[in-house]
């Protein structure tokens, strides 16, 4: 299930992440396995979470490979190193809804977003990123820890769209 989509603006976030190119039918074996890493890397540096876990959806190539990085919303940039990268979300207009179920249906609702946004004529933001153009935020924020909430049903999922200004 997801909720009627809402425009707001957010200021810049900054984060830590671990990048990964993963297929996109990968995606659920191959990023999660990323969380404890990322949350392992926050709290040797002693630095203090802003949000939930994440995943970030940078580029697509033609097929189904994706640029993705796992990250951690911070009160302050990081230092990066070899494997942990800085970034940030960048200030600007979202698109935003909350998935509620499990997330196999998580494709749904980002299709659903996608058909809001064209019924409502509104662009994806874009921004240069290290390898050309990518999707300037196109993320799922993972508000349920399934550790601690066992029913799917009641996980939720809060995704952002960053929107043309």
């Amino acid at each position: 299930m997801l909720t009627e989509p809402t425009i707001e603006y957010r200021s810049e976030q900054p984060y830590a992440s671990i990048r990964k190119r993963v297929a996109m039918q990968d995606i659920p074996k191959e990023l999660p396995a990323l969380i404890p890493e990322i949350l392992q890397w926050v709290e040797k540096k002693h630095l203090k979470q802003e949000g939930p876990v994440f995943f970030r959806y940078l580029s697509m190539e033609k097929g189904n490979m994706m640029e993705t990085e796992v990250g951690v919303p911070l009160s302050e940039f990081p230092q990066g190193d070899e494997r942990v990268k800085a970034g940030s979300f960048p200030s600007g207009k979202y698109l935003t809804a909350r998935h509620t179920g499990p997330y196999h249906e998580l494709p749904k609702s980002h299709m659903a977003m996608d058909s809001y946004a064209k019924q409502h004529d509104l662009k994806e933001g874009r921004v240069t990123g290290e390898k050309g153009q990518v999707w300037g935020t196109r993320a799922e924020l993972y508000i349920t820890d399934p550790d601690e909430v066992k029913d799917s049903s009641k996980w939720e999922t809060e995704l952002l769209l960053l929107l043309e200004d």
